[in-house]
């Protein structure tokens, strides 16, 4: 798994990868092939002219009515919010709601410059593939239900080549400022920022009718193994390609891909075959598609396939010779058998996805392996065809992991395949935000492997210092594998509150009770007098929220600079063998989460302020 910090430099590792074909390589175990977005060029790179495709400036595109809204709310609950002045405090609301007024455009727009037209603009569907630096559930969100269902899981990645393109003039580069160290330094490499909404693609219905919560945030969490992607993997991700509207600088916007359409990720693990009696080596390569994205849905699945190279486990040799004779008279009574490739497509992990779900036999992964580069070599890798056509116009969600390995009969591997218990047990807290020293509300998220988990305490006392975790993870891995750890949360204030009310309560209505405000007919449409009376409505709903913020934790991601004394992340199960001394022995493990910020939309850490200690145990089993 590589080094986040100080990695490689990414302008030349993926020289030998083309549109259709890739070079066998562990850290980057699958690539997107034949795709209609792949494009060397930066012809097509997004200029940044966000005003031009619909996101409004605060200044000039709103009507006096919404001024006239603002001071008559500031008059209702006082000057003394957030400290400021009647002018600074119109400013700032401008700058932090009505920037909302729409949130996200599409790119596309720039090449349609009559307004008309964009409400029958045929958008296309742009992908990305890279290495994912960043991969944590946000802390803060619009919270209307026009906007979010529940919070967006954000992937930050550094596009490959043929990706390049998707970002954008408007993003920025990764850089240090004012001795704030950022949490990645990614050199001369901008990245772009996915999102897409937990609760979009979730059909965990909870009691007050929304489809996630602060106990279970996601499809994701709590003991269902999604293989949901963590920082340091490989990834690939479709969906709409846009201009975020709340991100300006210079007047330049940033792109993303917000929502997500589909994505892709692989990692390496051992698995239990139905033709072996042992756990063996495989790859597991994770596909994920939904229709519904939370503020904007897709029209369907199935307009497309998705083609894929992904790369197999090693082989020792080509074959394996077996006695079947019981008498020495006989020394040539042997069978050969040659390399199987072994396959389990596992549906059951999503079946708490959104809406209509496929199942097995409706799209199968179809796998063809590939032709070694030489004769007399062993392959390699396979072709792996996602065939999204074969589904019914009325199917919302598709997700399966497929399990790719060699068959074992001689159990060659089995030596070298171990049983990992990974144990969470408690946070311990240090005291370097307000929400520490006084009773707060506390969700924190936590993963290793790709298997995620979420702990709400509604009542978190800051007096007990700790924060029980209490989970425990059994994977099954090669001595060469790795174990990567997570951890990040938040602690909610009242904009958080309002996620989690009544989906009907979220709903922003014309004049507080009547019609629904919809998102193309009301909120990212062209007519600003419209805009403005939206804004009237949206800023009565939230203007009591603006100093009630949540709160980020610190986030821990498998990778990055660790301070001094803490546990190796990721690390390889042949070191924990070494540091245990043996199997059964347990390992007490420790990650500390830097506080950490936001400034010029990136995170950034303090290093020398500790936000909290994660603690957790390992130990590993023989087969």
């Amino acid at each position: 798994m590589p080094t986040i910090d100080g990695f490689e430099d990414l302008t030349t590792w993926d020289e030998a990868w083309t549109k259709d074909a890739k070079p066998r390589d562990e850290l980057r175990p699958f690539h997107r092939i034949n795709s209609p977005a792949y494009d060397e060029t930066m012809k097509k790179q997004a200029v940044g002219n966000g005003y031009d495709c619909g996101c409004r400036n605060p200044d000039h595109d709103y009507e006096t009515s919404v001024t006239e809204v603002i001071t008559t709310v500031i008059l209702q609950i006082g000057l003394n919010i957030l400290g400021l002045g009647t002018a600074a405090l119109i400013r700032y609301v401008k700058e932090q709601l009505l920037r909302t007024l729409p949130g996200w455009v599409p790119v596309q727009r720039e090449q349609e410059k009559d307004r008309s037209k964009w409400r029958t603009l045929v958008e296309e569907e742009k992908e990305v593939e890279g290495l994912l630096v960043r991969s944590f559930q946000t802390w803060t969100d619009v919270p209307l239900y026009q906007w979010h269902r529940f919070y967006d899981w954000n992937f930050h990645i550094i596009p490959a080549k043929g990706y390049k393109y998707i970002v954008g003039k408007g993003n920025l580069l990764d850089t240090a400022k004012d001795e704030k160290l950022p949490v990645v330094d990614t050199g001369n490499h901008k990245r772009l920022e996915c999102e897409w909404d937990c609760g979009a693609f979730s059909n965990l219905e909870s009691p007050r009718g929304n489809t996630s919560s602060l106990n279970q945030p996601g499809p994701m969490y709590n003991h269902t193994d999604w293989a949901w992607p963590m920082a340091g993997q490989y990834i690939w991700i479709s969906g709409r390609w846009i201009y975020d509207c709340g991100h300006e600088r210079e007047d330049l916007f940033k792109t993303e891909l917000h929502p997500c359409k589909a994505l892709a990720s692989a990692r390496w693990e051992a698995v239990k075959f139905d033709e072996h009696e042992h756990f063996s080596p495989a790859i597991q390569f994770m596909f994920f598609a939904c229709r519904h994205g939370g503020y904007i849905d897709f029209p369907t699945l199935n307009k497309q396939n998705y083609e894929f190279i992904l790369d197999l486990p090693k082989l020792s040799s080509e074959t394996f010779e077996f006695p079947i004779g019981h008498s020495p008279d006989f020394p040539l009574n042997t069978i050969l058998v040659r390399p199987r490739l072994l396959m389990k497509v596992d549906y059951q992990p999503f079946s708490n996805a959104y809406g209509v779900i496929a199942s097995a036999g409706m799209a199968d992964p179809q796998v063809e392996l590939l032709a070694p580069e030489e004769a007399g070599q062993l392959p390699s890798q396979d072709k792996v065809t996602i065939p999204l056509k074969n589904l019914a116009e009325t199917t919302d969600s598709y997700g399966m992991i497929l399990s790719l390995g060699w068959h074992d009969p001689g159990q060659a591997k089995r030596e070298t395949t171990k049983k990992v218990i990974v144990s969470f047990t408690n946070i311990e807290v240090h005291e370097h935000h307000d929400f520490w020293i006084t009773d707060s509300e506390v969700q924190i998220k936590f993963g290793v492997n790709g298997r995620w988990f979420s702990v709400y305490e509604g009542d978190f006392s800051a007096r007990s210092k700790s924060l029980r975790l209490g989970k425990r993870v059994e994977l099954h891995l090669n001595e060469d594998d790795y174990i990567a750890i997570n951890c990040h949360g938040m602690e909610e204030d009242p904009v958080g509150a309002i996620m989690t009310e009544p989906a009907n309560d979220r709903i922003l209505k014309e004049d507080g009770r009547g019609r629904a405000y919809t998102w193309k007919g009301d909120i990212d449409q062209p007519d600003n007098f419209h805009a403005s009376r939206v804004a009237a409505d949206l800023l009565e709903k939230m203007i009591s929220t603006l100093e009630n913020q949540n709160d980020p934790l610190g986030i821990i991601d498998p990778g990055y600079k660790l301070r001094d004394g803490d546990s190796s992340n990721p690390i390889q199960v042949s070191k924990l063998m070494e540091l245990t001394g043996g199997p059964g022995r347990v390992f007490r493990g420790f990650l500390t989460a830097h506080v950490t910020t936001v400034e010029d939309e990136q995170l950034r850490y303090t290093p020398t302020e500790r936000d909290y200690v994660l603690k957790y145990t390992l130990e590993y089993h023989d087969q």
